[in-house]
């Protein structure tokens, strides 16, 4: 199901062309790159300000429609800086959440995390937050 390809073989055509979520994985050239032709949005200070409207205990019941509301932009998205979403408290499983708005448009993620050659980590096994996907197993394609 998911896949990984070197950055020297994603081509414009690819990119559009794909229905996969696409994840850059430590590239900096190439996130520079993409990000001129793509609405860039860095998640972390502008979620914090919306869930900072809402109280502590409520704020896991919110976070998917803050987040639906703050990506109805019908525009191509590079999608960094998302780490909060990652916070056991809101329930929320951060990839999933990607692949399926990338059913609705086209979404490159920036990976906060590591990448093993098999799989995507956030974090380390001794923290509440962690969690491991591993590629093949989801609807991506990621970019090393």
């Amino acid at each position: 199901m998911g896949q990984i390809i070197k950055y020297y073989d994603l081509t414009s055509y690819f990119i559009t062309s794909t229905n996969s979520l696409i994840v850059i994985c430590n590239n900096k050239k190439l996130k520079k790159d993409i990000g001129l032709q793509y609405h860039h949005f860095s998640l972390n200070q502008e979620l914090a300000k919306k869930m900072n409207e809402i109280e502590v205990e409520k704020k896991a019941l919110f976070v998917i429609d803050i987040l639906n509301e703050m990506f109805e932009i019908n525009e191509n998205i590079v999608v960094s800086d998302f780490e909060m979403l990652f916070n056991p408290s809101y329930q929320l499983d951060p990839l999933k959440y990607f692949i399926n708005l990338s059913n609705k448009r086209k979404i490159i993620l920036e990976w906060c995390g590591d990448f093993d050659g098999e799989n995507l980590t956030y974090a380390t096994p001794n923290y509440l937050d962690y969690i491991a996907y591993k590629v093949d197993k989801h609807n991506i394609t990621c970019v090393i």
